[in-house]
Parts: C-alpha cells; structure tokens; sequence
C-alpha cells in the first residue's frame, strides 16, 4: 500500500519597502506608520555598530539583533530624503540622528542591488539634522564598494535646487563611475549643476528615457548631451526648456541658429522618441511636430504657451499629417470648435488610429 505524505506550502510575499515609495512630507500619519521599518533595519546592525548607537543615545530596546529577514537586501528602489523623515520621526531623543543615517545607509548599500536612486528636496519639517545635502550622500560616496554600486544605477532622479553647489561631488562621482542609466529625470538651476549633469547624460551608453525640468538660460552643452544619446533616447520630456545665445554652436558648421535654440529643435535629432510632452509650444512648433520624420511617436502630450492662436486653425493643421504610430495624443490649449475636432478625429481615423 502506497504512502502518501502531506506538507504546507507557505507564500512568502516580499513588499517594495518604504524606502522606494513617494510619499507626501506633510502627511505626517503616514510617515510615521512606515518610520517603524527603522526598527528592522537597526535589527541587522552588527554589535559595534550598535554600540555607537547605545553611546549617542539611541533606544535599541525596540530592536533586538538579529532580525529574522534581511530587509536592507531586498531595497532596490532608494529615495533617500524617505530616510531622513523615518530617522527624524523615530529618533527623537537620539543626539546626532546622521550617525544613524550613516549606519542604515552603509547598511543598504552593502547588502543590496539597488538600481534606483533619487535625491530630492528635503521638507522644511526635516532640516534641523540635514542642513547640507553633503550629509546626505555623503556616507554613500566615502563607501568603499560605491563605484561599484553606482555602476548598478538604471534610475537616477535629481529634483535638488542646489544654488551652493552642494552635490557637485555627487554628480562627478556619478559621472565617472554611472554609464548604464536607463531612465533620467533632472531639475537644472545653476551653472556648475548644468554642466556636471551633461556630462553625466553624455557619458551613457543606454539611455532612453530623459526629463528635464526648469528654466535655464545659455547652457548649450545640455544640448550636446542629448544629441549624443540619439540612437538611444525614446523618451524626451522638456520643461520649461529655453537656451538662448548659443555661439559655441554656431561655429559648429553642424546647427544654423538666428538668435536662439528652441526646444523642437532637439527633436529634429531624435526620430525615434516613442512618447513626447512638451511645454509652451507655438502653432508651428506643434505643427512642426507631425511634420517631422516621426515614425515611432505613440504620445503626445503638450500645451501652448502665452501667445494668441486660433485652435480651431491649428487643429486642423495637424489633422492633415497625423503620424500613423500615434496612439493617444493630450492636448491642452484653448477653446474649438466640434468640426475641427471632427476633421482632426477623420485624419487620424484614416492613418488607421480610428
């Protein structure tokens, strides 16, 4: 007679972490809800390292050694400010909270694949302890495997308006060591900050995905930087994007300019960007846009800037050469009329997109 055994199969579910979640800084409630995963991470500090901790004040009552899960190897999506605010909220009566940023961040970093990082603002409910953006990735760069960590990235966001050139140490560490990002968002404010993210852009090898946000003036190097992921690049968004006085490339023999280099100009190199939003647009920029040799453009999405036109007009314009790969376009201008819509939703119903 055959025996038959019986066994319980357990699922064991793995979270994204809190780490790599987008919170709002002033929910409070929820910030504090997901700071007890310091709790966790503090758990998988070794004894010295704890004991730094106990000197500075720091309860560990409520973190035995030895967790039972590894959390710090499952983080693969870091945005750092989200440490700040958990060490902030759950560390009150600790005496130097960086210490503990410190630890937890080597802690990641040592054990994990991270393959994003993001670098934001920090909340004005969180700046007694990180005046400096140094003291935030600070730790990072002074690890001795950070080289090898970084060259892991495949996201990298920067949404710091450093004016004191605070992260320029970063973004050069990244630049010699990062070359296999996939996806860029970046927000651009000072000259020195500008020309270290270009040549952050330039150095990629697999680039495809790029945003750019803010107003900056007579920085013709970004320029470059995004010609040169050409053959890459399918994702372009550009906010609020205006280079004027662009003189180093008018002796390139490669460009003619009169007095300034518009965004759409940028597009004019880069045929195969499959999704597009666009800022501020005039008539004949958008126009311009179904004019181009867009073969794989499957959104669009754009507004019109301040000057006056007529959308019934424009509408119309670009029903005449819907592009056949688009597949839903946004646009956000001002008032038209039901049969401008209609000869727009006719031309694109006979590129096949009905």
């Amino acid at each position: 007679m055959a025996k038959h055994s019986s066994f319980t199969v357990f699922r064991v579910f793995i979270i994204e972490l809190p780490f790599g979640h987008e919170y709002n800084s002033t929910d409070y409630r929820k910030l504090k809800k997901n700071a007890l995963c310091i709790r966790t991470y503090v758990s998988c500090l070794d004894t010295q390292v704890r004991n730094i901790l106990t000197q500075n004040g720091f309860n560990l009552s409520l973190s035995p050694p030895q967790a039972i899960f590894d959390y710090p190897s499952f983080t693969h999506k870091f945005i750092i400010n989200n440490l700040v605010y958990y060490i902030s909220i759950c560390s009150r009566h600790f005496i130097d909270r960086r210490i503990l940023f410190r630890e937890i961040c080597k802690l990641i970093l040592n054990r994990s694949f991270l393959n994003h990082f993001e670098l934001e603002r920090i909340s004005e409910f969180f700046v007694d302890d990180f005046r400096d953006y140094s003291d935030l990735f600070g730790p990072l760069l002074k690890l001795p495997d950070a080289t090898k960590l970084f060259k892991k990235f495949e996201s990298f966001t920067s949404d710091v308006r450093d004016v004191d050139n605070q992260t320029d140490s970063l973004y050069e560490s990244l630049t010699l060591n990062c070359d296999n990002v996939l996806n860029k968002d970046l927000f651009l404010i000072c000259h020195s900050q500008v020309q270290l993210l270009a040549k952050l852009i330039s150095f990629q090898k697999r680039l495809e995905n790029l945003s750019i946000n803010e107003n900056i003036q007579g920085f013709h190097s970004l320029l470059w930087a995004v010609f040169s992921q050409k053959d890459t690049l399918k994702s372009l968004r550009l906010y609020l994007l205006y280079i004027k006085n662009c003189t180093g490339l008018h002796e390139s023999g490669i460009l003619l300019f009169a007095s300034s280099f518009t965004q759409l100009t940028i597009l004019n190199y880069h045929t195969k960007v499959t999704e597009l939003t666009l800022h501020n647009l005039i008539p004949e920029q958008a126009i311009a846009i179904f004019n181009n040799n867009f073969n794989e453009l499957r959104n669009f999405s754009f507004n019109y800037g301040r000057e006056r036109f007529s959308a019934n007009e424009l509408l119309c314009q670009m029903a005449e050469n819907v592009p056949e790969s688009l597949e839903t376009i946004e646009i956000r201008m001002g008032r038209f009329t039901a049969d401008s819509l209609r000869k727009y939703a006719e031309g694109w119903y006979c590129k096949g997109r009905g």
